[in-house]
């Protein structure tokens, strides 16, 4: 709680499931971003940012889906 700001306003139960939240959050984004369909094939373009922020958007709204 000390690391953390403002971590002695918030009890510990709170702060440690932020905590598995975010991971969560981070380990799908390194999920999402080692998929090939965001790469391109040697030679090929790579995919419009719009493109790329419109499918992490939707995986991201799928998965808060999940954890509600």
């Amino acid at each position: 709680q000390e690391l953390v700001p403002n971590g002695t306003k918030v009890d510990m139960v709170t702060m440690l499931e932020k905590a598995v939240s975010y991971v969560k959050f981070l380990q799908l984004q390194v999920k999402v971003l080692a998929t090939d369909e965001f790469w391109p094939a040697q030679g090929g373009t790579a995919p419009e940012i719009s493109q790329v922020k419109e499918a992490l958007d939707a995986i991201l709204s799928s998965q808060r889906e999940q954890l509600d």
